[in-house]
């Protein structure tokens, strides 16, 4: 059960036989993903750790907001709760930097590295010791690794993971000739890094 509100009490114990907790939950990671502030505002209003929900995977709503690349919501998340949420990592390890990074949403990504600085959003790794850089290249989008080269220099773009792959590498494995493009024209000794395994993209 959520902790009311002092003075929502008898509203929420209304909503609640209408709304039991899980259904609560799904509103909140809802009205996030489709970047609904004033709906999370309310939310907020009855429950006060109805913020704090997360899925079955452990993403928060600043993850789910960062996938959907609702930078708005990000902003009102990280003034009622705090920039901690803006860091907080789900079951894989992965932070709403990533999200953001994943989906190509510089605008969402811009507010992190405002809330975090830019070496939280920068070293920021996952389970496989990936962070933001290795999302973006992953999934081609050079928009985000051009913001990230441009916000917090080419050091962000030489981040290695457990396999001491760079973003490089990944853009490599996946193809995105583009991204190896904008990479080398950043630095390029990124084309030869060798990875754990000798391999370079």
């Amino acid at each position: 059960m959520f902790t009311t509100r002092p003075g929502y009490t008898h509203h929420t114990h209304l909503l609640e036989s209408v709304w039991p907790h899980g259904l609560i939950s799904s509103v909140a990671l809802t009205a996030a993903a489709a970047g609904s502030e004033t709906v999370l505002w309310l939310l907020s209003q009855c429950w006060s750790d109805v913020l704090l929900v997360v899925d079955a995977g452990g993403a928060t709503l600043a993850h789910v907001t960062a996938l959907s690349g609702r930078a708005n919501v990000l902003c009102f998340l990280a003034k009622a709760q705090g920039s901690t949420m803006l860091a907080a990592k789900d079951a894989s390890g992965r932070t709403p930097a990533h999200c953001a990074a994943q989906r190509g949403h510089v605008d969402a990504l811009r507010v992190l590295v405002e809330q975090l600085g830019g070496t939280d959003v920068q070293n920021a790794a996952d389970g496989l010791g990936r962070t933001p850089a290795h999302a973006a290249a992953e999934h081609g989008h050079i928009a985000v690794l051009r913001f990230l080269a441009e916000c917090l220099g080419t050091s962000a773009l030489t981040t290695v993971d457990t396999k001491r792959f760079t973003p490089a590498h990944v853009a490599a494995m996946r193809g995105h000739v583009g991204v190896l493009q904008l990479l080398g024209s950043e630095q390029e000794a990124l084309l030869t890094a060798v990875s754990a395994d000798g391999l370079t993209p």
